[in-house]
């Protein structure tokens, strides 16, 4: 599946778990239209493919940086 927010090899910030994206508003909702029809994490910008694991953010957790702590 296509990732329909454009270069995902910049998108995000590194984190010791890997790359995080937050996404919201109509970004958001254009990643939850697509993942409705992804049968696995697995994503292409065009250039590459990755593994990409959508989840929300829990209680407590506003950036990457919370993310991975």
């Amino acid at each position: 599946m296509t990732w329909p927010l454009g270069d995902l090899s910049r998108a995000g910030e590194p984190t010791r778990a890997g790359q995080c994206l937050l996404v919201r508003g109509k970004d958001l909702a254009r990643v939850k239209a697509a993942a409705r029809t992804v049968s696995s994490g697995s994503w292409t910008d065009g250039a590459a493919t990755y593994q990409v694991t959508l989840r929300p953010l829990l209680p407590g957790e506003e950036s990457c940086t919370d993310v991975s702590s």
